[in-house]
């Protein structure tokens, strides 16, 4: 079973997976980037509009099928959250 979930800008260490019964709950978080260091001869970075949400978030997948905890992979590429189950 594969459970693929989107996650842009979100790394794996801040992901929380776990498996209870039948049910896979994936928890995280979405935290601002640190500002880059600017140079004393480069302007201050300014925007008109920023539209991007900082937040927590949890979703919940329940299967109908046994799952070995053991055997759960899971890895971030490209934004896309994999879950092996």
């Amino acid at each position: 079973i594969l459970v693929r979930v989107e996650v842009p800008g979100v790394p794996l260490s801040h992901l929380r997976i776990s498996l209870l019964d039948s049910k896979l709950r994936i928890e995280g978080r979405k935290e601002p980037e640190s500002p880059e260091p600017v140079s004393e001869e480069a302007k201050p970075l300014r925007f008109l509009c920023l539209e991007r949400e900082y937040s927590s978030f949890s979703l919940n997948v329940t299967g109908k099928w046994p799952v070995d905890a053991a055997h759960i992979t899971a890895k971030v590429v490209d934004g896309i959250l994999q879950v092996r189950l």
